[in-house]
């Protein structure tokens, strides 16, 4: 589900934009191994099931010569589970045994952001530069890792300038700095994925 309003603002704010979003995730992942001449066939499947959420308000206006905007960005994932179910068979093809594993019995992930970003142009030279400060906050309740948090914070960012040199030739130079804190999967997921099994 996705919401999104987009208007100009009011006084001299020339846009206000709001957007909403609401998933439903789930990813079941199967493993089939054949049986061989001393193990018996094997079959692992991992269920994943979780909800994302995101919440994202900007305001724009012109100061002078630039241009400025403003902003706030929330979004996460909230009842994360995962369970792991493996058969086993035997030689003869008969099921020997059933292990039920909860990797995540409940687990979240809350990202708040605020951010920054003007550009204009100055002598010819096209200037943008921006600003993004991000508070994340991780939760785990029972599961293989047990009851669990984190919380971690940082800033990143972004300058760049581009000169026109001739017409249709342009020449840029930009540098950013970012800022990525695990998913809830990397910190607290075991199981089976596309690449075999990870903790």
């Amino acid at each position: 589900f996705t919401l999104h309003y987009d208007r100009p603002g009011p006084g001299e704010w020339s846009r206000m934009s709001l957007a909403a979003s609401w998933d439903a995730y789930r990813l079941v992942t199967d493993r089939d191994r054949f049986d061989t001449q001393t193990a018996g066939r094997q079959v692992t499947s991992a269920d994943v099931d979780a909800n994302d959420y995101g919440l994202r308000l900007e305001a724009e206006r012109p100061i002078g010569a630039l241009r400025l905007l403003l902003g706030v960005d929330a979004n996460g994932r909230f009842d994360l589970s995962a369970v792991n179910d493996t058969l086993k068979y035997d030689l003869s093809g008969s099921l020997s045994s059933t292990v039920h594993e909860v990797s995540i019995e409940q687990a979240r992930r809350d990202d708040l952001g605020a951010f920054v970003a003007v550009s204009g142009s100055l002598a010819g030279v096209a200037l943008s530069a921006g600003l993004r400060g991000d508070t994340v906050k991780t939760e785990n309740s029972g599961g293989y890792f047990g009851d669990r948090d984190t919380s971690n914070a940082s800033l990143s960012g972004f300058a760049a300038a581009t000169f026109r040199l001739a017409e249709g030739l342009e020449f840029a130079v930009q540098g950013a700095h970012g800022f990525r804190d695990a998913l809830l999967s990397d910190r607290y997921y075991r199981g089976i994925s596309g690449r075999g099994f990870i903790t």
